[in-house]
């Protein structure tokens, strides 16, 4: 004759113990998507803002009016140099952007953008470049 009166103790820990670990997996699963899902918006953030830099500056450059001292030669990405650098925002977050204008051959400028997180303060940066056509 067989005893259906339920679980022994030992079955109860052993599953509870079971339980415990995929509950446990699960929240650190979650936490670490909170951090990816939290360094890839502010990574689209950096790119975004080094882009519209990068078209404005584009933009300059295929008009025929004088140099502007946005496409003059000059700038630093390291440091804030005047002319070259502003602090844009995007959601709730400032950033530090700074670019750089070299002079390239045959009528052209090479452009660099560096787009750094002020506030609230973040790791990582994005630079992106180009190259214009500007006679």
């Amino acid at each position: 004759m067989t005893n259906n009166r339920g679980f022994t103790e030992v079955e109860l820990l052993v599953s509870l113990m079971i339980f415990t670990i995929g509950v446990l997996g699960g929240v650190t699963l979650l936490g670490a998507g909170y951090r990816f899902q939290g360094q890839s918006r502010l990574e689209t953030e950096l790119t975004i803002l080094a882009e519209m830099k990068i078209e404005e500056l584009s933009a300059m450059a295929s008009t025929n009016l004088p140099d502007t001292v946005a496409l003059l030669p000059g700038g630093d990405l390291d440091s804030d140099a005047v002319g070259y650098w502003d602090t844009p925002s995007a959601g709730s977050r400032i950033f530090n952007r700074r670019w750089e204008v070299v002079t390239g051959p045959a009528g052209t400028r090479q452009i660099t953008v560096r787009v750094q997180p002020l506030d609230p303060p973040a790791y990582g940066h994005a630079d992106l470049s180009t190259t214009v056509l500007h006679e």
